[in-house]
């Protein structure tokens, strides 16, 4: 069974490259702990394709999510397809994480994450992750030794870990395949939204120090610092900010927030989308 690897272990994270099987490893163990009845929570931190979002399983492009074993589910909008530029955001959707994770005692929480594991920035996001989420537990995903750094990065935190060769099995996808793919995801989030608009008078604004154009992302927070919808930046005016998306309650959000990424601007592909 694949959950007696980590017997005894509060927060499991699977750490490996593109493609290498972290999220059917999740998805496994997730499976062994509702057949023995075991609470648990599941964190998915690939902000490029999480499995974790309403309404469907497949969760918002630009988001990280946590979600309970009772259901319940937390979005957090980071604001890009990659950790790159929106670290910040990232490690507060960590912290908030953490806190869920403490309020919810006896139960093992598993992290998937994304497949950036080589090179200085991939090193130190690892090690914010594993320290803001107090992982005790991490299975490496090797595929040719492209681990074996980030192992060596973090031998000083002193965690148990377990090396596993990826399956046989696993598909890897080119990278035209995997934009293919998010641009679906997009295609489907955004399919027939209208456009609302959404006054200022009462909500903050968020601007990064990126421009804003068309079709950015931008999410709607609730007072909670989560996620409540998703849309796209169409314009502004005196009166307030102008979306396209899907809001299911307009009155509970109480932050408008630039991200990063516009899907409609493939060029920022190129660059930043590393899953």
């Amino acid at each position: 069974m694949v959950t007696e690897q980590f017997s005894g272990r509060n927060t499991i994270m699977c750490v490996g490259g593109i493609d290498t099987g972290k999220s059917t490893f999740v998805k496994e163990a997730i499976g062994e702990l509702i057949a023995a009845g075991k609470p648990y929570i599941h964190i998915d931190l690939d902000m490029g394709q999480s499995t974790i979002g309403p309404p469907s399983t497949i969760g918002p492009p630009s988001t990280i999510g946590l979600r309970t074993s009772e259901g319940v589910q937390y979005l957090y909008f980071v604001g890009n397809i990659s950790p790159f530029g929106v670290v910040r955001e990232l490690e507060g959707g960590l912290t908030r994480f953490r806190r869920i994770m403490d309020g919810l005692p006896g139960r093992q929480t598993l992290v998937d994450t994304t497949g950036l594991v080589e090179g200085p920035f991939g090193w130190a996001l690892k090690r914010m992750k594993i320290a803001i989420l107090g992982v005790d537990f991490v299975v490496f995903f090797d595929k040719e030794g492209d681990t074996r750094q980030l192992r060596d990065h973090i031998a000083e935190m002193e965690i148990a870990n377990l090396v596993l060769c990826p399956s046989q099995f696993v598909r890897a996808r080119s990278a035209g395949e995997r934009a293919c793919y998010r641009k679906s995801l997009f295609d489907e989030h955004f399919k027939d939204a209208p456009e609302i608009r959404l006054s200022t008078a009462n909500r903050r604004v968020v601007r990064g120090p990126w421009p804003v154009g068309e079709g950015q992302l931008t999410g709607l927070i609730g007072s909670d610092g989560f996620l409540v919808s998703l849309a796209l930046f169409s314009d502004e005016d005196p009166e307030g900010i102008i979306v396209r998306g899907v809001v299911a309650s307009p009155g509970e959000i109480r932050v408008i927030r630039f991200g990063r990424y516009n899907p409609f601007r493939p060029t920022t592909l190129t660059t930043e989308a590393i899953e």
